[in-house]
């Protein structure tokens, strides 16, 4: 499970810090964080997906979250075990 995760965060935090330094022209003296290939890389995922650059933020946002979302599924599909004695104690002390 700690693969897993390590695995599918790795990704993100990776695309999260050039998304942040690339879109503000924080560019460290290197051309890929520079905001030219921002807009080189979103340009042409924009034509492979045929939308306007300017919408493909939001639509990675979106995904990003849709994944989080399944991923939280995933590990509490695994931890039903104990998430679950945890929840219906929770729930029975429950003051009325």
């Amino acid at each position: 499970m700690r693969t897993f995760l390590i695995l599918w965060l790795t990704p993100l935090a990776l695309l999260g810090g050039w998304y942040g330094l690339s879109s503000n022209d924080i560019s460290l003296g290197t051309t890929i964080f520079s905001r030219a290939t921002h807009d080189q890389v979103f340009g042409i995922y924009a034509n492979i997906l045929n939308v306007e650059p300017e919408v493909l933020p939001g639509m990675l946002a979106r995904t990003i979250i849709f994944d989080c979302f399944l991923v939280g599924l995933i590990i509490a599909y695994r931890k039903r075990a104990i998430i679950l004695p945890w929840f219906k104690q929770r729930v029975l002390q429950r003051p009325a």
